[in-house]
């Protein structure tokens, strides 16, 4: 678990130690936080995929409870090793990325051991963290290509790959700059 561990938290470091170069903040803090509580944190997030990976993932109630333990361990969200990496996440999507995990490697007969469960989890993380911030990126950069030009975005994209074949041009034109007239207000 060591090797995986030791990557997934280096991700978190650079990141934060690069941003806090960035604005000139001492390393220091960091190093004494990292130094003082990651065993804690480690062992919280431990006993947390522990907790969620041994009760009934497949319960209508799961998620309910994966979030309930989620907030009630909220300090178990440490910059190094966040359980939700991003303001760009909520609760219930990383509950629900624990249950399609968790389900995913009961059909593809992974060893049902909390230690991989930990393993995959740290995955999952950076896989959501990744997504989440490429989704992100991607809808600035939709936002601003539609707010150049609402009224042409709305004509030359969102109109060819919408199934309104008994529109005619009148009403495509008038629904366009209302969206553009949304869109740029």
């Amino acid at each position: 678990m060591k090797p995986e561990l030791c990557t997934y938290m280096g991700v978190y470091v650079i990141r934060y130690l690069k941003e806090a170069a960035s604005q000139h903040k001492s390393f220091d803090i960091y190093a004494e936080d990292f130094c003082v509580n990651a065993k804690d944190s480690v062992d919280k997030r431990v006993k947390f995929v522990s907790n969620i990976f041994t009760s009934n993932y497949n319960a209508t109630d799961w998620s309910n409870q994966c979030e309930k333990q989620l907030l009630d361990k909220i300090t178990m969200n440490a910059w190094y090793l966040p359980s939700v990496p991003t303001t760009l996440l909520t609760f219930h999507d990383v509950c629900k990325g624990y249950q399609d995990l968790f389900i995913q490697m009961a059909k593809q007969g992974v060893a049902a051991t909390t230690t991989k469960a930990f393993e995959f989890s740290l995955v999952l993380t950076l896989e959501l963290d990744f997504n989440a911030e490429e989704e992100y990126l991607f809808n600035i950069c939709t936002d601003s290509i539609v707010r150049s030009d609402a009224t042409s975005y709305c004509s030359g994209t969102i109109k060819p790959n919408t199934g309104f074949g008994l529109w005619n041009e009148t009403i495509w034109t008038k629904a366009c700059e209302l969206a553009a007239q949304q869109v740029t207000s």
